[in-house]
């Protein structure tokens, strides 16, 4: 993928509102595009990096891998509790001292252990849960869990205060704690930046289906006609007032994207189910018009046991 691509799609990341503006439409509408943004990036061959203190930038990067190919590095604006001001002074500080040297030492250089910093607490914890400061550890460790680093923060971190904290070490007090899952992980990457650079829901749903659910990618292998159930998230819902009463929705995956076509009377019969669930398995008929591939659905599920996910709303 050329970094044309890859730029093309920071730059759409870009444009979409950031978590700390004003709660408004376009504010909503652009939290719900970006993890279809970035998961239509890894469906266009372009891998997406988690935000670290020292490769990210405030905003959405491309970054060259080691085999030449180009990635899209989530820049720090993008985590929630940080802001706009705070991404833009983590990377200034950087470029003008050098790398950070560990979370403590960010910590310091940005004056988060006098309470001074514009950067609170809170936007630590969010760019740690996300990943950001995973190259850092324990002393003789070479990583720490991100357990580890929330830990460690309890030790540095000063509120906003008349006294001014001694630089003491604090090596003796930390101490190993494991690391989160991966379901866990994933949980925190739809918490703070809305999207997952590295997982997908469904790769830890897709085992509690049972048989005879079908991914995307196998859609086009299916005859029309065919009676298939597929299971996704859904990413957007539209209801056109000129559709006369049908709803249509982009039901994703971890291999892509499903049309499906809500007819009225089945609307109705699942309207509450089809407006508000955000995992949902849909028992349909195949049909192929113009080169697109449609699902008729004529039966719906909630994916009940998924509910201990925070989803992004559809569009």
């Amino acid at each position: 993928m050329s970094e044309a691509a890859a730029l093309r799609f920071a730059g759409l990341l870009g444009a979409v509102t950031t978590p700390s503006a004003t709660t408004s439409t376009s504010a909503t509408t652009g939290l719900q595009l970006r993890p279809v943004l970035t998961n239509d990036a890894k469906r266009h061959g372009i891998e997406v990096l988690s935000p670290d203190v020292n490769r990210s930038g405030a905003r959405c990067t491309v970054e060259l891998l080691p085999d030449g190919r180009e990635a899209l590095r989530i820049g720090f604006v993008y985590a929630k509790n940080v802001g706009a001001d705070p991404a833009r002074r983590i990377e200034r500080e950087r470029a003008e001292r050098g790398e950070y040297r560990s979370l403590t030492n960010l910590m310091r250089r940005l004056g988060l252990s006098d309470g001074k910093a514009a950067l609170k607490r809170d936007g630590i914890e969010s760019l740690i849960q996300v990943g950001a400061f995973d190259g850092f550890g324990l002393p003789d460790e070479p990583s720490a869990s991100q357990r580890e680093l929330l830990w460690q923060i309890g030790l540095v971190y000063r509120p906003p205060s008349v006294r001014f904290p001694l630089p003491l070490p604090t090596a003796q007090e930390e101490a190993p704690l494991p690391d989160l899952t991966e379901w866990e992980r994933l949980k925190a990457d739809y918490a703070v930046l809305n999207l997952s650079p590295s997982y997908h829901p469904m790769q830890f749903l897709r085992p509690y289906l049972g048989e005879g659910v079908v991914g995307t990618a196998h859609l086009s292998g299916i005859a029309e006609g065919s009676i298939v159930n597929v299971a996704g998230l859904v990413v957007c819902r539209q209801r056109p007032e000129t559709a006369k009463g049908f709803v249509f929705l982009h039901l994703e995956d971890e291999y892509g994207m499903a049309n499906v076509v809500v007819w009225p009377v089945l609307y109705t019969r699942y309207r509450l189910l089809v407006r508000t669930e955000p995992f949902i398995r849909v028992r349909g008929r195949l049909e192929r018009r113009d080169g697109t591939t449609n699902l008729l659905a004529e039966e719906f599920e909630a994916l009940t046991f998924s509910r201990s996910l925070v989803a992004p709303e559809a569009n």
